[in-house]
């Protein structure tokens, strides 16, 4: 059963899969396994630049403003793909601090942001 409820959505996982595909996301994870190191694969700066590992995250927080159902999307094709590199505890962890709206009306009487998880890691 595929997560992809909406056509944006059905699209938005033909695009990651397409770009896993170009990249080659299975054959670096079959190198990573051969390999002697486990550095993280040269095509994940392209993702991050993309967007799509803080799509849940609030613009003001280095996100990109859409919901969890969007990076559902992602990492579910990311997973398809057998795509190496730290996709599920960092978007978990930013999934649960990020707040959905905000707590308060007044600017200060709210939480202070977690520091951008959606830039990803170079």
């Amino acid at each position: 059963m595929s997560i992809a409820i909406t056509d944006d959505h059905r699209a938005l996982a033909e695009t990651v899969s397409d770009f896993l595909a170009k990249r080659d996301a299975r054959g670096a994870a079959r190198a990573l396994l051969d390999g002697q190191t486990e550095a993280i694969p040269e095509f994940w700066a392209e993702l991050a630049d993309l967007g799509w590992l803080g799509l849940h995250l609030p613009e003001d927080q280095g996100g990109s403003g859409y919901g969890l159902e969007e990076l559902v999307v992602v990492v579910e094709e990311m997973g398809r793909g057998v795509t190496p590199g730290p996709v599920g505890p960092p978007r978990k962890a930013s999934a649960r601090k990020a707040p959905a709206a905000p707590a308060a009306p007044n600017a200060a009487r709210r939480p202070r942001p977690p520091p951008p998880a959606g830039v990803g890691a170079r």
